[in-house]
């Protein structure tokens, strides 16, 4: 269960950092989708194929997992997208009334 717990946090973590690096919400949303889609899939398919029990409950049937995280990877990557973009605007219009005094 450590480690499940471990990777959830982890690829939070790492998504947050992507959806900076978008331009647009929309750039963030899609490229958060597509991660948390290979990571959910990859994680079924590693379950079905080891065919072991799982450590932690799941949803039935276990695909639900790929559009769950699809949709909070987006959710978090559009996030911080948002929030980088509100942070440089603020930044400029600081910057601006700085060089205006």
């Amino acid at each position: 269960m450590f480690a499940y717990v471990g990777a959830v946090v982890i690829s939070t973590l790492c998504g947050i950092p992507t959806g900076v690096q978008h331009r647009t919400v929309r750039g963030a949303s899609i490229r958060g989708m597509v991660a948390g889609t290979i990571w959910a899939t990859a994680l079924v398919t590693a379950h079905t194929i080891l065919g072991a029990s799982p450590l932690v409950t799941l949803p039935e049937p276990e695909l639900v997992l790929v559009p769950i995280s699809a949709v909070v990877t987006a959710a978090i990557c559009a996030t911080s997208c948002v929030t980088a973009r509100r942070r440089h605007t603020t930044r400029k219009v600081s910057t601006s009334v700085k060089d205006e005094a």
